[in-house]
Order: structure tokens, then sequence, then C-alpha cells
């Protein structure tokens, strides 16, 4: 890309040159294969590149659009799908590049003729741009357009015809499948995990910003500005500042319409040398000295040279060091410098180069033209995507070796879009959570995605007609009753659009009399989640851990509540509640308060984010436990990814190195914890020796005081679902004295003693009291428990908890590790805790390298013995991680009958088992009363107590 926003244009090249960038940039994406096994790629893909031949861009573009599209795609009843055989590896080319140049050549390819091609990729790219492999089963499951009766009747008749079985099905048992999907699967996809912001696929947040630049790069300051990570993730990729993008924008801009206008030239009615712009108006045998042929226009001499035939042929046969007769500067070995067509236009734009005259007969012509489908009859209400994938149709259509001036448009417009794509979706390379987070706060998607909701639904509906029947997105609440209204607003206005309704202020749904039909998507219904995000401790003089994040997500959810009570629709639609965002910046125990106050006011379910990435595997299995407690998970509930659970110790060992650094006080905490779920086991008693050893050693560093009996730590523990900011609250240091000055007489607190004091808090709010009343009980039971909770929580210990130690990946066993795991999944079957699992998710940000990996497969297999959670498939964040729910089911049957040896009987009943488990455990409508204002902070200078 540097060479031409430098002002110089690829010329033709060496196969050597050529054959060399790409080893360097295979060898970039897969730095784990050897040497010799990219050399034979290239030599299978590009034998010609072996040669000592010059080449030009045009074919080398035209063969990678081609044979990529050959290699992973297929049209299979006139529609594009994806090969089951090279699936994964399209899952990651689709990360790096957009798939419409390569739906565009598999269209192409398959029909030759440019009016179907044309028919064809506007059907496909109506909603989405991701396609699917070919799975008739997976579609009767997924129950497409036609109701599921029909399809199973429909498929039982093209087996009865033809006498064959879908998928490696005897009759028989297909037969008894169907029957047994038909009366257990009635309903469509059920997506229980995914977030609004995240969820829109690249391609359309590269229209967005095609067509609003400015807007798109004022709200990229904004965060550029308030956000130092933002800034750092910029410098990993040679950003120096948000206006990269503003001039990539008017660059691609300008690119756009100029292969537009190329494209076109033979639909405008222009004048014939304006028509023929592109070729020499001399002799070609004469080969004028013209660098190039907008130079020619203006340049051309009479001066006879080599009779070479084309340029190509010129470089091939005569070389580059210059020849009798070929005494342009081109054909002297000089590259393309100071004329190319980049610099002639940009006057119109703020770039900082050179700014020739732009000639006469390009004046206005490039911004003069009327939209691109008024010249290829697409339909009047055609979306930019569709007519992108048709500009890619025409491009790959007019693309060939005498093309002069198209190739050096689309080469640069693909990098530009491609770099962009890759600041929008995880790439392979990116893995961790902080990877992903970035994707997510730079804020690319935030200005399209803040507009509007209704492209977001018919993304939903996926490529091939409506699959999903029920969907709980995530969204985050606002600081204000107001923000919320209007950010719900937004979210049913698209939902009602897409669905052919109107929405009217007062929240009524009536028909929409203007929607066509055939635009709406069909019946799927919502619900909504409220996440509230965890966010680093960055200040150690409050009163408590995460004082200013308790805060701060309590008043969200007393704005939500009275959103609520304003806006009674949203009670028939917010289901749930969730905390997400990296774990490693705030443990369960900061939103137990918040979860308390949420279900006193009717958001009874609860889903969390937990074990998906962590510092050491017993941190992550630690979390998934603590969030059960914490959080009061109960039947029904769920929790997001649990990676930790599931993933193989030996996948983990693997990935880190032998030496493993994390705070102090965060091993401690996991040594505690470790001690109490093993103390009962007969086994590990050399262990329980190490563990016990480690603990008096760092407890006495961290607390400065001699390690109290495990019973006690474990309890101290226990107390950190306390709300820790009514530590100094004057009720409970009245009540810490009565305690101590029962103590010094030698005696307890009586229980009628307890439940007096606890009836003199009976004019707070519900709120205040009910976190009070905890706080009391806690320190009834075990006061030295409370005791090392309360200094837990002091300046002083915070410090020495944050401190840095080096501990050996090695210390605990896989015997340990794995014991621990099946503790807490038996706990989740116990309580009937369902698991969410994202598989593309998972293998892009945990340790994955491939499907086959991920710990869906471990909870499936029949020959593993080991406790099993309820599990179901989810997205997470379509649009960063460009999936979607069918591909996902997809990802998950191939990998369990190629792995796992599945046949296609088992694999399909346990897809079904696990739609069924989507449907059974989303969350139930509620109505909860919020008629009753509460006044929750009832303390007139509450800053002096809650810091």
């Amino acid at each position: 890309m540097d060479w031409y926003t430098s002002g110089e244009w690829l010329g033709p090249q060496p196969g050597a040159t050529l054959d060399n960038r790409l080893f360097a940039i295979c060898r970039n994406y897969e730095p784990e294969q050897p040497n010799y096994i990219h050399d034979q790629k290239q030599i299978t893909a590009f034998p010609e590149l072996q040669k000592n031949n010059y080449f030009m861009l045009s074919p080398l573009l035209k063969r990678a659009f081609f044979s990529l599209a050959e290699n992973c795609l297929e049209i299979r009843h006139n529609r594009i799908y994806v090969r089951h055989e090279t699936f994964s590896e399209w899952q990651n080319l689709i990360t790096c590049i957009t798939p419409l140049p390569f739906l565009a050549a598999c269209a192409l390819s398959h029909h030759k003729d440019l009016k179907k091609a044309i028919q064809l990729l506007v059907e496909s790219l109506k909603y989405s741009t991701l396609p699917s492999c070919y799975d008739p089963l997976l579609d009767m499951l997924c129950n497409y357009s036609h109701g599921i009766g029909n399809t199973l009747k429909n498929m039982n008749r093209m087996r009865q015809n033809s006498h064959a079985s879908f998928f490696g099905f005897t009759p028989r048992t297909e037969s008894v499948f169907m029957e047994k999907i038909g009366g257990e699967c009635k309903g469509q996809l059920h997506d229980l995990h995914f977030h609004w912001n995240g969820t829109t696929e690249a391609d359309f947040v590269w229209a967005h910003c095609m067509g609003d630049p400015n807007g798109v790069i004022r709200e990229l300051l904004e965060k550029w500005n308030k956000n130092d990570y933002i800034k750092r993730y910029y410098h990993q990729h040679g950003i120096s500042s948000p206006y990269f993008f503003h001039n990539g924008f008017q660059l691609a801009q300008w690119l756009h319409r100029w292969m537009t206008w190329t494209i076109l030239q033979k639909k405008l009615s222009l004048p014939s040398e304006i028509a023929n712009w592109d070729k020499c108006k001399y002799d070609r045998k004469k080969h004028c000295d013209c660098v190039d042929r907008f130079d020619c226009e203006n340049h051309c001499g009479s001066k006879i040279h080599c009779k070479c035939e084309s340029d190509v042929a010129c470089a091939n046969r005569h070389g580059r060091k210059g020849i009798a007769g070929c005494d342009s500067d081109y054909r002297n070995g000089k590259s393309l410098s100071k004329i190319d067509i980049f610099n002639q236009i940009r006057f119109q734009y703020n770039f900082p180069q050179q700014q020739p005259p732009l000639h006469s007969f390009m004046k206005g012509r490039l911004h003069s033209l009327k939209p691109f489908s008024t010249y290829i009859n697409l339909p009047p209400d055609a979306t930019s995507i569709q007519l992108e994938g048709v500009l890619w149709l025409y491009i790959l259509y007019e693309l060939d070796a005498d093309s002069q001036l198209l190739p050096y448009l689309v080469h640069p417009y693909l990098l530009l879009q491609c770099r962009f794509h890759q600041m929008l979706v995880q790439q392979v390379s990116q893995v961790g959570f902080d990877q992903f987070q970035n994707l997510s706060d730079i804020g690319l998607r935030d200005h399209q995605e803040s507009h509007s909701y209704y492209q977001r639904f018919l993304q939903l509906e996926g490529m091939y007609g409506p699959y999903l029947g029920y969907t709980e997105g995530r969204f985050a609440p606002k600081i204000s009753a107001e923000k919320n209204r209007k950010l719900i607003g937004k979210l049913l206005d698209g939902y009602c659009r897409a669905h052919g309704w109107l929405l009217r202020p007062d929240t009524e749904l009536v028909p929409h009399p203007r929607q066509k039909p055939d635009a709406c998507v069909s019946g799927q219904d919502i619900g909504l989640v409220a996440h509230f995000i965890k966010r680093k401790e960055n200040d150690s003089n409050t009163i408590c851990r995460y004082s200013k994040l308790r805060k701060d997500t309590l008043k969200q959810a007393i704005e939500l509540v009275k959103t609520m009570r304003q806006l009674p629709v949203l009670r028939n639609i917010l289901v749930g509640k969730d905390a997400a965002a990296n774990e490693m910046h705030a443990p369960p125990e900061i939103f137990a308060p918040l979860f308390r106050y949420l279900g006193d006011h009717g958001i009874t379910h609860s889903t969390y984010h937990a074990g998906e990435d962590y510092l050491h595997l017993a941190s992550g299995i630690r979390a998934v436990e603590e969030a059960i407690r914490f959080l009061d998970l109960r039947s029904g509930d769920r929790i997001g990814h649990c990676t930790a659970l599931g993933i193989a110790p030996d996948i983990w060992r693997r990935s880190m190195d032998p030496d493993i650094y994390l705070p102090q006080g965060e091993w401690l905490d996991n040594l505690i914890w470790i001690s109490m779920r093993i103390r009962r086991e007969a086994g590990f008693s050399h262990f329980k020796n190490f563990l016990m050893n480690k603990i008096e050693r760092f407890f006495f560093e961290i607390y400065g005081e001699l390690a109290p009996p495990l019973y006690v730590l474990h309890r101290a523990w226990k107390n950190r679902q306390l709300d820790a900011r009514f530590l100094y609250y004057p009720f409970v240091t009245d009540f810490i004295e009565l305690v101590k000055k029962k103590d010094i007489q030698g005696e307890n607190l009586a229980t009628h003693q307890i439940e007096n004091f606890k009836s003199s808090l009976s004019y707070l709010s519900n709120y205040y009291r009910t976190e009070t009343s905890l706080i009391i009980d806690s320190i009834s039971k075990d006061f030295e428990a409370f005791r090392i909770f309360k200094k837990y929580h002091t300046k002083k210990i915070r410090e020495k908890y944050e401190k840095p130690i080096k501990i050996k990946r090695d210390d605990i066993s896989d015997e340990v590790f794995i014991f621990l795991q099946d503790t807490i999944v038996s706990k989740m079957c116990e309580k009937n805790i369902l698991a969410e699992v994202m598989p593309t998710s998972n293998v892009r940000i945990s340790f994955y390298k491939k499907y086959s990996d991920h710990h869906m497969m471990l909870w499936v297999d029949p020959d593993n013995k080991r406790p099993k959670p309820v599990m179901t498939l989810a997205t997470d964040d379509p649009g960063i991680f460009s999936t979607n729910l069918r591909n996902e089911y997809s990802h998950f049957i191939h990998a369990i009958r190629t792995h796992l040896k599945f046949s296609a009987d088992q694999a399909y009943r346990v897809a079904a088992e696990l739609m069924q488990n989507a449907k059974a455990y989303k969350f139930q409508r509620h109505h909860p009363d919020t008629s009753k204002e509460e006044k929750v902070f009832t303390i007139r200078n509450e800053s002096s107590y809650f810091g």
C-alpha cells in the first residue's frame, strides 16, 4: 500500500520478487509451518512464478480470486455454499479479507453469463455476506422458510424417490430420526448469547464508513483522546492517529468511483476520445515513450521505439536494464513514480502529496456519476453490499491481461479494505481477550451501529433466509433513564421495521403499511439482557476495592429500573442480567450486590461471563465457582464460555511459558480455594502440604500476620459477596463495637439482640437494609473471618496483593486441574446451570488452534465419563468473529464427525439436543413490580461513606 500512497505503481515484477512476497505473507500467517510446506503451496498455486518472467498484476489477481473461490465455495441449487472440507480454512480466510470478491468469482465461474451471475449474487447478498455449508439436515433443524413438517415430508419423499440416504443414514434410521426431530425440535434456532455492539459484519461497516467518513472520524477522535489503550493498539498496527482512516476512506472513495467509471465506460454516452481514454491514440507498434496511457494523451511524441507488442513482452524480452530503442523511463528500469493517477485527483481531498492539474476530460467526471444501480438494472432498494458485490462481478469480468488501469485501481482498493477489515475482525494471530477488547474499544463500528438496529436484524436472517426464532442480545445500560429510553427506542424501531411494523410513541406495535412483505424478517422473537462492563481498578485510595465500579454500576441499575417504570414494553423484553468484558479486570464479587438489587426489582434471571480468559488455569476455574456462589446462580441460570472448565490442561500448558507472572494475592486466593476443594479427598497428600506451606508464606507476605485456620480463610473468602462500601457505614461500625464489647466481657451476642439491632434499620431503603443485614450476619457468624475480609479491602493490603510474583507453571498437576474442573461442572449440573459455548469466539480468544481442540468436544464425547454440563451453542460477537449461529453449528457438526467419528445419526441428534437446550433455557418473560419508587441512597453525604 505504501507504493501507491507514495505515488508509485506496482508495474511488471520479476516472478522471484512476487514469489518472495507471497512466501513472507504465508509465513506470517502460519509461522508454525516449515518453509518447504509454504514452498510447495506456492509452486502448486502459482507455478509460473518459478520462471524468470515478468508478470502484471491483472492475471495474478484474477488467478487468486478464482482459485480460492473454486477451492472453498460451491453452487448448490443456485445458492452459494462453503465446501465442508474447507470450512475451517474459509473461516480463517474471511478474518483477513472481505468475502465479496470470492462470492463474485464463484457466481461468475458457475454461470459464465454475467446477467445470471448478477441475479445469483444479488439474491445471496440480500442480508448477509457469510455463506454456510450445504447441509439439508441442518437446514431442517434450523427450520428455514418452510415449516418443519413440510421439510420432513419433502426430505422423506426425496429419499423414497431416489432410494438414497442423507449423510450416511440408513433409510430406517433416517425415518426414525426425522420423526424424532419433528416431534422434539419444532422451533427455529435460539441464540442466547450475543452482543448487539459487535454484531455488524465488516462489509456493512465498510460501506457505512465510505458513505460518511467524516462522521466516523469524529467518533474515532473522541475515543482516541479518552483512551490510552486505543492509542497503544493503533501503534501496534503502525497507525499514528485516526486521520489514517480519514485519508484511507477518501482514497478508497476515489478508487471506488474510478473503478465504477472504468467499468461503466461503455454504458456512459461519452465522446469517443473520452470513452477510449485508456487507449493510446497512436499506433502501438510505434511504442511512444510515454510511461502510461494518461501521460500519452498530453505528451505523446513521434519517436519510434522497440517493436514489442506489450509492456509485459518488452520486460520479458529485454529485461529491466534498458536496451537500444527502449529509452522510456519504464523500459530503463525506473519505477512509475511521479505520474501515477492518484496524484491527479488528490486536489479534491486533503492528501499531503503534490497536486498536478487534472486532465480536462476528467474534470467532474467521477463526481457526476449516478448511482451504480441505475446502469445495471438493479432494484431501486438494492443495498450497498449488493452494489459492491455486483461491482466485483464486473471487475472480475473485465479483469484480463489487456487491463491497463483496472488492476491498479482494484489492488490498492482491496488493500485498503483488507486493512480496515482486519481492524474489525479478530485475526487468527490475535490471541487473548485484550486483543478482542481492542477491536471493540477502538470504535470503528460505533458510528454505524449507533444509528440503527434495522440492518442488524436483517443480517441475523442470514444468507439463505430466516433461521433464528429467538435471540437474547446483550446491551450496556446507560447512566440515565433518558439515554436508556433512546437506546431501547432505537432497538425496538429496528426490530419493528424489520418485521413490517410501526413503533408508535406509546410503544404499541402496529402493522407498517409501507413495508414490503418480502423485505420483512419472519417472526423472530427477542429478549434483552443488560450486561454491565467490568473495568480495571486504577485507584487504591478508595474506601474498598473497585469502589467506583460498584457505585457506577449500581447507578446504572437504578436508572435501568427507572426506565422499566417509564417504558412498560421493556418489562416484556428485558429478561436477564449479565456482566461482560475482561474478567481479569474485575472479579464476580464486585457484581454480587448489583445482581441482588436487580433481582429484587424483578430481573431474576442471571448469566455471567466466566472462565473465558485468565492468568492461570486455577484462576479461571475459581472464577466460575465465584460466579455461581457470589451471584447466587440458580436453576435455569447460565454461565458464558466456561473455557477453564473444559480445556485440556496440556493444551493450556503448551500455550504458557514455564514461568507465569501474576499478582501474589491472586495466587494466594487460588491456593486457599484449591485447599478447600481437595481437603476431604483421600489423595493429594503431598500436594496438600505444598499448599499449606505456600498459604502460610503468602498470607504473611500480604497480611503481615500468621495465617488462621483454613476454615476461617474460607469464610473470609465467602464474605466477598458483601457490599464492601458498607464496611464503614455507621450502623455497621456500631455493631462491630457492640461485638467487641461483648467479646471483652467473654460473651456472645444473643440471637434476639442481633434481630433487635436489625429491626432498628427498618426505616432504611430495601437495598440499604438488605446489604447491612448481610454484613451483620457475617460479623455475628465469624468475627475473625470478617476482620480478614475487612483488612482485604484496606489500601496497604491491596498494594501488597497486586505485587507480581513468578510461579512455576507445573506447580499444579493435570490430575488436580481435572479434579477441580469436574468438581465445578458437577456443581453446575447439580444446580441445573447451562453453559453457553461459543466455538469461534473461543478458538480465537483462548488457547485453541482448531475447532477439534475445543472443550465442546469433551462435553459431547460419549466415551468421556467425566461430568458434563448442559450446554448450547451461541455466537458472542458475530461481526467481530465473522460468524453466525448456523455456521457455529456447522463447525460443531463437522468437528464431532471428523474428530470424534460420530455417525450422521449421532451428530445431528446431538446438534438437535443443543438446540433444544437453548429453547429450554431461554430466559422467560417476567413482570416485575416497579410501581414503587425506591430511594436507594438515604445518606445526605453519601461520598463520606462510599468514597
